[in-house]
């Protein structure tokens, strides 16, 4: 008799089994849970993935990471038994590494197996980054701002083609932030001396901006506290 067909929940059921029994943070368990997100299994028994993720106690941003993480893995074809950890990769989801990512990531296993003494190629967070610093320091014709996630060419100038560009300057959103482009961007050259003026009045309006977003905070506090009802943004 030909197999009988697998309905909806049984695909559910079959990879939150899965997910129940793998043990923590498991490459197959966010497989799983990739596939029942992907392939909309959720619709077995709730009525939106909103619903589904509520109940199983899932947040936004967990399911953005482990999206990045399955995509990941499929992408550079790594075996479900020599998977890293989901948090060990993390840092190669960026954009600006995406046409060099497994060029990085074949250094990363290789630190692995030279500080394992052969044991294993399974990279940890210290050889992922150890990689991607490795990278970054060979790059000559271009500068990758990993705070924000920004490739631009190496004869970029900071105050015209950094800060002063509306689109990379709206991503840098505090002071730290403003450091570890700083650091990057001239990892390998000397600041000229009207860098620093301007990226003084750059934190300026940086500073200005996070007041303004901590008064509109407190303002809806406040009117919350006073009986406002409406719903926040």
């Amino acid at each position: 008799m030909p197999k009988k067909e697998e309905t909806l929940k049984d695909q559910l059921m079959k990879c939150e089994k899965i997910i129940s029994e793998a043990q923590a943070g498991a490459a197959n368990a966010k497989r799983a849970l990739y596939k029942i997100l992907q392939e909309e299994l959720w619709k077995a028994e709730f009525a939106t993935e909103a619903q589904y993720l509520k109940a199983r106690g899932y947040t936004r941003g967990t399911i953005s990471h482990i999206r990045s993480f399955v995509e990941l893995v499929d992408e550079l074809n790594i075996p479900e038994d020599l998977c890293p950890s989901e948090f060990a990769v993390r840092p190669l989801a960026k954009k600006a590494f995406a046409e060099d990512r497994a060029e990085i990531y074949g250094t990363a296993c290789e630190f692995a197996k030279k500080r394992s003494e052969g044991a294993t190629t399974i990279p940890t967070l210290p050889d992922i980054k150890k990689a991607i610093k490795e990278y970054c320091d060979n790059q000559s014709q271009e500068i990758i701002l990993r705070a924000i996630d920004v490739k631009v060419p190496a004869d970029t100038d900071f105050i015209a083609g950094i800060i002063g560009d509306p689109a990379i300057a709206e991503k840098i959103k505090s002071s730290q932030q403003l450091l570890a482009v700083l650091k990057d961007f001239f990892r390998k050259k000397a600041a000229p001396a009207n860098v620093r003026e301007a990226t003084e009045n750059f934190l300026s309006t940086l500073r200005s901006r996070e007041n303004q977003e901590l008064d509109k905070f407190f303002q809806k506090k406040s009117n919350h506290e006073d009986g406002d009802t409406d719903n926040e943004e």
